[in-house]
Formats: structure tokens, sequence, C-alpha cells
């Protein structure tokens, strides 16, 4: 048998559960010698027979809830984790620009605004407060019903809770 060395793009790799579970459920498989995950960049590195399929893999890995995509040149690798990157600095950047202005609100609320203004301000903080929740902290309500459909327990399921 002759080894292969397959590189995939993993979605929704955020914490050093996801990594245990990823590398026991792959180590369970005979036809995969050795499977290593790397959590900053998402990459998983899989050293296996030639027999193996690549589809196979990423069904497995679908059923517990992460995207996987086959990496066949270094430039597929670059763009996938610039993508990822992207994503994660957008959504960051939405909950910041919210959460500061909602902030500022909140000071003239508690500074004493005046009747008319506290109205106006508590109902824009609330608005504000809608593209975090719809927005940025969609990967903490995907990670949670993960969780539920998997019958295991997550800090992302307490987050969503204390959201919604």
């Amino acid at each position: 048998m002759q080894k292969n060395t397959l590189l995939f793009h993993v979605e929704g790799i955020r914490c050093h559960s996801c990594v245990q579970k990823i590398e026991s459920l792959l180590g369970r498989d005979s036809d995969i010698a050795s499977a290593t995950v790397r959590m900053d960049n998402s990459l998983l590195e899989i050293m296996c027979d030639d027999s193996l399929e690549p589809s196979r893999i990423q069904k497995s890995l679908d059923k517990i809830g992460f995207v996987a995509k086959l990496i066949t040149k270094k430039s597929d690798q670059y763009f996938a984790i610039k993508k990822q990157n992207r994503m994660f600095l957008n959504k960051i950047a939405v909950a910041g620009f919210s959460a500061g202005n909602i902030m500022l609100f909140s000071v003239s609320i508690y500074g004493g605004a005046d009747k008319e203004y506290l109205k106006y301000f508590s109902w824009i903080s609330a608005l504000l407060f809608l593209p975090i929740l719809l927005y940025s902290a969609t990967d903490f309500y995907k990670n949670a019903l993960v969780s539920i459909k998997n019958k295991y327990l997550s800090i992302d399921l307490p987050i969503s809770v204390a959201l919604i």
C-alpha cells in the first residue's frame, strides 16, 4: 500500500475540542495512518492509503458539522484561508462598530438624557444590536446547533442562549 497525503481546509474549527473531535474520528479509520489538524489556519493533513477517496473524509466531517474542502494547489490553500479570515474580520468589524455606538448611546442614557431622548436612544441601541445578533454571532448559533445535534456541551450553547 502506498501512502498519500491529502490536505483539506476545514471550516468551523473554533477550539481544541473541535480539533480533538476531528482527529479522533479520523483516527478510527483503518485507511488513515495519521490525521493532523492545524487550528491556526484550519488545515487538516491526512496520511492515508491511495485507495481512500477524499469524498469519504468530507462526508465523515460533514456528519459532525464541519465543511472540508480538498486543497489541490498552494494557491487554493492561500485563497481558502484568506476568504475565511476576511469573513471573520468583517464580522468583528460589524460587531465592533455596533458595540461602540451602543456604548455611546448608553453613556447618554446613564448620564441623564431627557425623557424625550431616552426613548429614542434606547430604540437606536436596540437597532444597533441587530447586526450583532443576526450577522456577527451566526458562528455561535451554528456551533451550538451542532453541539445539540451531536449531544455534547460546548461553550457556544450558553453564549447563544445569552445572546437570544
